[in-house]
């Protein structure tokens, strides 16, 4: 099976690429940032995106592409529009042009703020950031070019080679330069489904092969506060003793993230095989 993954140069993409590879499919790429100018596609423009994908001809899509920093849309509505709406539907229009399955990566910010925890996949969506707002537009987009696509609504992915200012990476490099003093934004309290990046992939490979369509949640089911998280992050590295300093709520973020993994909310055969704690020591030391 020949599968294209665009947004193949971030974190997610990158590991999507290597993991899938080795579980057989012939894989392919696209990314703005693709260091193969015939992998260097901006899926905002449709034009280019058509031919990219009318060219490798996949037999699946996974679309990864997206400007996915939460402050960053905030400040920035415009890109964000730009590159997780329009890109999406160029991506979807040419999965239904040539025939390609389409497996999309959504979020846990498509829920908001103001759900029930833990959160089903059937419950209100309310998104309070234009991350969120991009991201349920394009599960909309998906559904309307591609019935039988997935949408995956990823919580908090994090592992080795994370190096943008999500929280894990954000705290292991805030403490491999101040080992005593840790100052992060928000107000610790901030409660999130941290789910591995391996988990993830698994969940990406049964969407690929299954024939299932719909959106489904890819977390733990458990919550971890920011502040504990920091505290455990702290230990792996061998500073329990670091004084915590928070700024303030962040725009906008929200309170508590936390997938409900029961039934029909996750994806068919499959489950979180790893542990905060096992995955924090992979992502740490490696191993």
């Amino acid at each position: 099976m020949r599968v294209l993954v665009t947004g193949s140069a971030g974190f997610i993409g990158s590991h999507a690429t290597r993991y899938l590879a080795g579980k057989g499919f012939d894989m392919r790429g696209l990314d703005i940032l693709s260091s193969r100018r015939e992998e260097r596609v901006d899926i905002g423009d449709g034009a280019a995106v058509q031919r990219a994908i009318r060219r490798l001809a996949p037999d699946g899509i996974l679309h990864l592409g997206a400007y996915a920093s939460v402050p960053g849309c905030e400040a920035d509505p415009t890109k964000c529009l730009r590159t997780n709406v329009l890109g999406t539907v160029n991506v979807a229009r040419a999965a239904e042009a040539c025939g390609a399955r389409l497996v999309f990566a959504s979020t846990a910010a498509v829920y908001g703020d103001h759900i029930p925890v833990p959160t089903s996949v059937d419950s209100p969506m309310e998104p309070t950031n234009f991350y969120g707002i991009s991201k349920l537009a394009g599960e909309h987009v998906c559904r309307d070019y591609a019935p039988d696509s997935t949408a995956l609504r990823l919580f908090n992915v994090y592992g080795e080679g994370c190096q943008r200012s999500y929280v894990i990476p954000d705290v292991i490099r805030k403490l491999s330069l101040h080992p005593t003093v840790l100052r992060m934004e928000g107000t610790g309290k901030e409660a999130r489904d941290f789910v591995y990046i391996d988990d993830a992939l698994w969940a990406m490979e049964l969407a690929l092969r299954g024939r299932f369509r719909g959106a489904y949640n890819v977390g733990t089911g458990t919550r971890t506060s920011v502040k504990s998280l920091a505290r455990q992050i702290a230990i792996a590295l061998g500073q329990p003793k670091v004084r915590m300093l928070f700024a303030g709520p962040r725009a906008g973020d929200f309170r508590v993230s936390l997938a409900n993994i029961s039934g029909r909310n996750h994806v068919p055969e499959w489950r979180p095989r790893f542990t905060l704690a096992r995955g924090l020591k992979r992502t740490i030391v490696g191993g």
